[in-house]
């Protein structure tokens, strides 16, 4: 099937990589909004996904409706992690919202509160927001994982994107991939046979970059970059942001990194290693489009 798919979208699966480099967090503040839309507008990442929860939805939302050549996502947000920037769920869900009417800060709070009904009509909001806006939607994926955090949270995810016929973003559950879910605690063996249920699997998921400065940011994605394989589809999350009064009153002393991600994704070493290395940018709406012709016929 990986073979088909490939060839459906042009590449060679003997020689080629494909990866979806992807740009986290739109709409959650103004800078984020705009180092995002610049990076995509000079192809250095090749998606995106948005907060609807969060106060800058609109003016990300507004980007996606009116540049429909951009791949865009939604963010499924279920927790609100900052100190004093805060945002609140769509549905008002007790369980959701129970940290002064808030959502909680941190994804142990929401396994202990929320109910898989609670998550399910919030995903449901949050997707069915944005499209009523009128974005194309490719795909749903998860502010800080909390989807994984239970199974029954997870199998709610994959319903909702199997209802909008998106896809949702589930990595392959390797071997190395369940020994670090385990290391946090994560319940892998009930989440493993819904991971195999999704329409499509990411062959690599790296969910962020390491801290330490630009260069360590950058020596770690060369690395990344390196070890993929031929014909393979993988993603890099990366999160962005300019480096502004507003991102540093928002995260405080780290705020650099997400400018650091910005600068690095447009690095002329990073596209050098991608063009030398055969790794192909696509989008998600890209994987959508070729499995919807194969399943066609």
């Amino acid at each position: 099937m990986r073979e088909e798919l490939f060839e459906e979208l042009g590449y060679d699966p003997s020689r080629d990589k494909l990866l979806i480099l992807h740009a986290d967090d739109a709409g959650m503040c103004h800078s984020v909004n705009q180092a995002t839309f610049e990076r995509l507008e000079d192809g250095s990442v090749s998606s995106a996904s948005i907060m609807v929860p969060c106060p800058w939805v609109l003016e990300a939302a507004e980007f996606f409706r009116e540049n429909r050549e951009f791949d865009v996502g939604v963010h499924s947000t279920l927790t609100s992690e900052w100190r004093w920037y805060r945002w609140r769920p769509l549905t008002r869900a007790s369980g959701l919202g129970g940290d002064r009417g808030f959502m909680w800060s941190d994804v142990r709070s929401v396994a202990l509160h929320a109910t898989p009904q609670e998550v399910r009509g919030e995903l449901e909001a949050q997707v069915r927001w944005a499209l009523d806006y009128g974005l194309e939607v490719s795909h749903l994926d998860t502010h800080m994982g909390v989807v994984y955090a239970r199974p029954d949270f997870l199998r709610e995810y994959l319903e909702v994107a199997a209802k909008h016929d998106i896809l949702p973003m589930v990595p392959r559950p390797t071997e190395r991939l369940l020994a670090a879910a385990r290391s946090q605690g994560l319940p892998v063996d009930q989440l493993k046979p819904l991971m195999e249920q999704a329409p499509f699997q990411l062959d690599l998921l790296v969910p962020g970059l390491p801290g330490g400065g630009l260069e360590a940011k950058k020596r770690f994605l060369l690395a990344v970059i390196g070890e993929l394989e031929p014909g393979t589809i993988s993603q890099v999350i990366v999160h962005l942001g300019l480096d502004t009064y507003e991102l540093k009153a928002i995260i405080g002393t780290g705020y650099k990194s997400r400018y650091h991600e910005y600068l690095l994704v447009a690095d002329r070493d990073v596209r050098k290693a991608l063009s030398d290395r055969h790794v192909h940018l696509i989008g998600w709406r890209d994987i959508a489009g070729a499995l919807g012709r194969l399943s066609r016929g």
